[in-house]
C-alpha cells in the first residue's frame, strides 16, 4: 500500500467499495495499489461482510497497515531490537557456559544446619538488636514528649516573666517620675530655705531701733528720724523741731536703758538686791568703760586743764 494522492487507475477514481485505512504512524490515508475493485471479485454477499470486518478491527484495535516509508523506518528499528537480542543471548550464553564449567559442591545436611543455626542466631541477635532500637525508641520518645512538656512549661514561664518585666518597668518609670518630681519639690524647697535664710541673715543684722530712729545728716545738722537738732546763722530752724529731735534722742536712750537696764557686763550697779561680788564687777566694768571714754577723749582733743584750778583746789584738799 502507498498513500493517497489524489488520483486512482481508470479514470483517477477511488473505488468507493474500497476499505479506507490510514498509516499507523504518520496517520496518512491508504490506498491499495494493483487492484481495480473488491466489487468485480467478490460476490454480491460478501461487501456487508467486508464492512464488519473493518468495524471489528476498529472496535478490536487490530494495527492497521503501513505506508512504505514508515514501514522502511519501522524495519530499520525491528532490525536494530534483532540485533540487540541477538547480542543478549550471546551474553547470557558465555554466563552460562562459565557457570557450567565453574566446580560446585552440595552442601551436606551436618553443614547445612550448622549453616542454619548460624543464620538463626543472626535472626535473633538481630530482632534483640531491634527490640533494644525499639526500646531506645520509645525511650527517646518518652524523653522528647518529657522534653516538649518542659518547653511548654518554659515558655508558658518566658511569657509570666516576660509580662512581670513589662510590669517592672512600668513601675520603674513611675517610680522615675516620682523621684523625678520629689527631686523638683525637694530642689524648691532648698531654695526657698536659701532664699529665707538670706532673709534671715539680713533680720540678723537689722536693728529694730536702727529703723525706729533713724540718725542721719543734713549737711552739716545731725538728723533723727528727719527732725533737725541745731540751727545756723545762715539757716533758721524752728524751735518746735528742735524740741522734738531733743524728744526723738531722749527717747532713743530711754529704750536703751529699758532693753538692758542698769546693767554693766551682765551686772547691775544698784547695791539694793545686789550681791556684793556681781555689785562690785558691775562697778568694775562702768570703770573700764569710762577709761575707754576718756582715752578717746584724750585722743580726741588738746584737752589741757588750767593750772589756777588745780592751785584751788589743793588747798581745800590739804583743808
Amino acid at each position: 500500500m502507498k498513500p493517497s494522492t489524489g488520483g486512482g487507475a481508470k479514470g483517477g477514481a477511488v473505488d468507493p467499495s474500497l476499505p479506507r485505512f490510514k498509516c499507523q504512524e504518520c496517520r496518512r490515508a491508504l490506498v491499495v495499489v494493483g487492484v481495480d475493485s473488491y466489487a468485480d471479485r467478490l460476490p454480491a454477499h460478501a461487501a456487508p461482510a467486508m464492512i464488519l470486518l473493518v468495524l471489528s478491527s476498529r472496535l478490536a484495535y487490530v494495527e492497521q497497515p503501513l505506508c512504505l516509508e514508515c514501514m522502511r523506518v519501522l524495519s530499520d528499528k525491528m532490525d536494530k531490537e534483532i540485533e540487540d537480542v541477538n547480542a543478549d543471548i550471546k551474553a547470557y550464553e558465555a554466563c552460562l557456559q562459565r557457570l557450567e564449567q565453574e566446580p560446585y559442591n552440595i552442601l551436606s545436611e551436618t553443614y547445612f544446619h550448622k549453616e542454619k543455626q548460624k543464620v538463626t542466631i543472626a535472626i535473633t541477635y538481630i530482632e534483640e538488636e531491634e527490640k533494644k532500637l525499639k526500646a531506645a525508641i520509645e525511650e527517646a520518645e518518652k524523653q522528647y514528649s518529657e522534653v516538649n512538656s518542659e518547653m511548654k512549661d518554659l515558655e508558658i514561664k518566658s511569657k509570666q516573666f516576660e509580662e512581670l518585666e513589662e510590669q517592672y518597668w512600668h513601675e520603674f518609670n513611675s517610680f522615675q517620675f516620682q523621684l523625678t518630681s520629689h527631686q523638683e519639690e525637694r530642689d524648691a524647697v532648698f531654695a526657698k530655705i536659701e532664699v529665707s535664710q538670706v532673709h534671715l541673715e539680713l533680720l540678723k543684722r537689722t536693728n529694730v531701733l536702727n529703723d525706729a530712729f533713724y540718725i542721719s545728716h543734713d549737711g552739716v545738722i545731725g538728723t533723727i528720724n528727719s527732725f533737725r537738732l541745731g540751727r545756723l546763722s545762715n539757716l533758721e530752724v524752728e524751735w518746735d523741731e528742735i524740741n522734738a529731735a531733743w524728744g526723738q534722742a531722749a527717747l532713743l536712750l530711754h529704750t536703751m536703758a529699758q532693753i538692758d537696764g542698769d546693767k554693766v557686763g551682765s551686772h547691775t550697779i544698784v547695791l539694793s538686791f545686789n550681791k556684793n561680788d556681781n555689785w562690785t564687777k558691775a562697778l568694775k566694768y562702768m570703770l573700764c568703760n569710762l577709761k575707754w571714754v576718756l582715752y578717746w577723749f584724750i585722743g580726741n582733743t588738746s584737752f589741757a586743764p588750767p593750772a589756777g584750778s588745780l592751785h584751788t583746789q589743793s588747798p581745800k584738799n590739804k583743808s
